[in-house]
């Protein structure tokens, strides 16, 4: 028996060792008897997680033998500290407060135990009860037979750090009807579906609305969408219920996707399917294999009410016909189907069916479907525009999809549009013919911004989507293939290699950027907008700085991100590499393409893209490295039948050694040294320029330059030094440089503010909310280290890093992004030691000579609680 002086109810409540709580360990079976169940999976999961006490694993049985079962609601992976769950579930069923609870180690997370609710049934090890309870983003699950969950007082540290511990002190109760109904209600009685009388046959053409009153089949009585639903189901063919392939995405269609989604039809798709493990008892047992019955567990297969339609057609097109006609369903929306029909084959398959039904309206310039409705896809976005689909008005409707793909609207709308546009234009136009229609169709430059054809990749580059010119005229369901929306890696794979591939450079755009260079200060304030834009331009989420580590940096050996410091430390003087060149090393590892993205966006930084033994010169990487010999910062290649070196230094001079010596060798293995740089090469001497680069940069027909090659200098890209932005802006071939560089991914934080065309900075919304939450989060942590934290002269007053960043964590409540590297700054700011290195016994991680006012934080942390308290009453 676990005795342990913070839980001693945990351990007497049931008083059997080999109950309840049960040590986890690899002899599990052994140690419980033979009656006793080995926890399948626990030495993986044991192998993942560091401790060295293995005893602080706890966990319950659920189940006959240990006459307990558990509801779990589990969070989202980053918690939630509003507990939303938890106080709707308690809400509806105010009994769960009545028994025994544990909260897990994510903040609103709870395992509400009951004992054993013995109805004469087997239960599921674990169901799954709901998904998003009543928006809150958390899961309900029930855990029956031969389960088994974490108990307190488990702790977990490292990664996964939390522990399990009561919530209240509470016996185990007997679990009522009414809360047993509501996690696994009784099977259903199930009525019988109404037949449809046949009538004659009558083409879809002839039938119009004038004479649909008179013609239509009579009923028993009026259809009702349940009663529809239901009746379409009974058109699928039994070789498809038969089928376990097809039953499958059968019931998950009409579960999931149905038109009305009531328990009527759900309850109707689990007695139709004669299968399910908890109403087919032996049966199902014996009919579906182990894999199979583990798909049914989990979910894991997936059909569409397109997919049920197809079937029903398949087995008797008329009929489905005639139920459509009947039908008064107001819109026929269907959820994105790969394994049936797209959103589009079901809009045309909707007109096809009903005929006359269809009206124009002409003021929407809309098609309005039979009973009024419209068609939206799946339930959201704007209504889909079919009469450019009627009309063959295809390429101002594409446009349309284009707008709507750079204004982040709903993709299933884009697709439509797009593929209605595709299906009429000739399969042997090129895809270079291809992008020009579609260029030449946007209006102005206003629409154009930000899309860019890519010939080498025969593809069209959006804000949030790309596509694949050269698979348009497949005819797949999956149409993603060839139009999707934006992926992470994208900016390495597809928006590095292209440039805008204007022969000239506009005087407005030298203009622009002008004052666009000129609006950037080393201040803290762009600064801080600049990095923000960052994060928000990687990620999508707006979180700042915080997370920007993940994304643009990468760990090296003592797990630090060198690069990562780097970079924000210059990130305001850094204009380095612009390539349309070939791209080294497609193949490697994320972090080539983690650098990548940031080479997309205006604060741009360069990195040595590898290239192989043969092909780089040792010695000059050297002489350039070192900066001795040569000066040589970065080499900027603008013409696209050069084969560039992509040899750029991205440190200052304070770094260049450790990030040359902990930089992972997938990205920087061949950096000896680095430097920053906001200077191009210091020459335009064609022949200086051959004797340093001669031996590694070849001609266009593949030949070593050689002395006297005209115009070598401008060929390929150089520019003379200048330590100064403003000297910089006065050439006409370095404005051209910055311009092609940077106007494609900056352009979007400028607008036009009055009629003379000036454009001023625009932050948008959404950074300008984060920066006020991470301002707010700052306060917090200030506050903390400022009112809690008392400085000693005593080596024994330590606190760990994990300790103090919890604490902090918690004090913040609901803002809780604050990291390791945040707490570190923000104490060494303060005065405060940080032993890293393990300086003195016992100190490493730790913060020396510091120690908590656990009094002044206790008290203050109960006015908080006793506020929330008060507010939950109020509610």
């Amino acid at each position: 028996m676990i005795k342990d002086k913070h839980y001693p109810k945990l351990s007497d409540k049931i008083g059997i060792a080999t109950k309840y709580p049960i040590i986890i360990t690899e002899t599990l079976g052994k140690d419980l008897g033979q009656n006793k169940r080995l926890i399948a999976g626990w030495s993986e999961r044991r192998d993942k997680i560091v401790i060295t006490d293995e005893t602080k694993f706890v966990g319950l049985l659920t189940g006959r033998d240990n006459d307990l079962v558990i509801i779990d609601i589990d969070p989202p992976p980053e918690g939630d500290p509003t507990n939303a769950c938890w106080l709707a579930l308690i809400k509806e069923f105010p009994e769960i407060k009545n028994t025994y609870v544990e909260k897990s180690r994510r903040e609103g997370g709870y395992h509400i135990i009951f004992k054993y609710p013995d109805k004469g049934i087997d239960y599921k090890k674990k169901t799954k009860i709901y998904t998003n309870y009543k928006g809150t983003n958390s899961d309900i699950d029930f855990l029956g037979d031969n389960a088994w969950a974490y108990s307190a007082p488990t702790q977990f540290v490292g990664e996964q750090e939390g522990c399990y511990r009561p919530h209240n002190n509470n016996e185990i109760q007997v679990m009522s009807d009414a809360l047993f109904n509501w996690l696994l209600p009784p099977p259903p009685e199930i009525p019988v579906a109404v037949p449809v009388p046949s009538v004659p046959s009558v083409p879809i053409a002839e039938v119009s609305q004038d004479t649909q009153d008179t013609q239509a089949p009579p009923t028993q009585h009026p259809p009702n969408d349940e009663d529809w639903e239901l009746r379409l189901v009974n058109l699928i063919g039994d070789e498809d219920w038969d089928k376990t392939e097809t039953w499958m995405k059968i019931i998950w269609a009409i579960k999931h996707h149905g038109k009305t989604n009531s328990k009527f039809t759900i309850d109707f798709a689990d007695k139709m399917s004669s299968r399910s493990e908890r109403y087919g008892g032996d049966r199902a047992r014996s009919v579906l294999d182990p894999k199979l019955k583990q798909l049914w567990a989990q979910r894991d297969t997936y059909g569409s009410f397109g997919y049920l339609v197809n079937l029903a057609k398949k087995n008797d097109a008329e009929a489905v016909n005639k139920l459509y006609r009947q039908h008064k369903y107001k819109s026929f929306d269907c959820d994105w189907d790969d394994d049936g029909m797209s959103q589009l084959d079901v809009a045309e398959y909707c007109l096809e069916l009903l005929g006359d039904h269809i009206k124009t309206d002409k003021d929407k310039n809309l098609y309005i479907l039979g009973g009024g409705g419209l068609w939206r896809p799946v339930d959201k976005g704007q209504l889909v525009d079919l009469n450019s689909l009627i009309q063959k008005k295809l390429l101002p409707h594409f446009k349309d999809a284009i707008k709507a793909m750079k204004d982040n609207t709903d993709l299933l709308e884009v697709r439509a549009s797009y593929v209605a546009w595709r299906k009429k234009m000739s399969a042997n136009t090129s895809t270079e013919s291809l992008a020009k229609q579609i260029m030449t169709s946007l209006r102005s430059k206003a629409d154009a911004e930000g899309i860019v054809f890519d010939p080498p990749n025969n593809s069209l580059h959006f804000k949030n989507g790309v596509l694949m010119l050269d698979k348009i005229y497949d005819m797949p369901y999956r149409h993603e293939q060839y139009f999707r929306a934006r992926q992470p890696d994208d900016y390495a794979t597809y928006c590095l290699p292209y440039d805008w591939r204007e022969d000239e450079i506009k005087s407005e755009d030298v203009a622009y950027w002008t004052r666009t260079l000129n609006n950037i200060h080393n201040d803290e304030e762009d600064r801080t907008f600049l990095k923000d834009n960052i994060a928000f331009g990687l990620t999508g989420n707006p979180k700042l700085s915080q997370r920007i580590t993940v994304n643009v940096g990468y760990k090296a050996s003592n797990g630090k991100s060198n690069l990562y410091s780097t970079i924000l430390k210059g990130v305001f003087n850094s204009y380095v590499l612009k390539t349309t060149g070939e791209m080294y090393n497609k193949g490697n590892d994320t972090r080539h393409k983690i650098m990548g993205k940031l080479l997309s966006h205006p604060t741009r930084i360069a990195y040595t893209e590898e290239l192989g033994d043969k092909e780089l010169d040792k010695d000059f990487l050297k002489d350039v490295s070192s900066g001795e010999e040569h000066t040589y910062n970065v080499l900027y290649s603008q013409n696209p039948n050069t084969r560039p070196i992509n040899f750029v230094n991205v440190a200052n001079s304070n770094t260049d050694i450790n990030l040359g010596k902990d930089a992972d060798a997938g990205i920087m293995r061949r950096i000896s040294k680095t430097t920053w740089s906001n200077q191009f090469l210091d020459t335009n001497d064609k022949d200086e320029f051959i004797d340093v680069f001669g031996k590694v940069v070849k001609d266009t027909d593949g030949k070593a330059l050689t002395k006297g090659t005209p115009d070598v200098g401008l060929k390929y890209g150089l520019y003379p030094r200048d330590h100064e932005m403003e000297s910089k802006l006065k050439d006409d071939n370095t404005k051209g440089a910055f311009i092609k560089a940077l106007f494609p991914h900056f352009i979007r934080f400028y607008k036009i503010t009055d009629k003379t065309g000036v454009m001023e900075l625009f932050i948008p919304d959404k950074i300008r909310v984060a920066q006020q939450e991470a301002s707010a989060e700052s306060d917090k942590k200030e506050e903390f280290i400022v009112e809690f934290l008392i400085k000693t002269d005593k080596d024994t007053d330590l606190i760990l890093k994990a300790e103090l960043l919890k604490r902090v964590n918690h004090y913040a409540r609901e803002k809780k992004d604050f990291t390791d590297k945040d707490i570190v700054d923000a104490m060494k700011k303060h005065g405060y030691c940080y032993d890293r290195l393990k300086k003195h016994k016992g100190s490493r991680s730790c913060f020396v000579g510091v120690k908590i006012d656990e009094v002044k934080l206790k008290e203050h942390m109960a006015y908080v609680v006793m506020d929330e308290l008060e507010e939950e009453v109020e509610c």
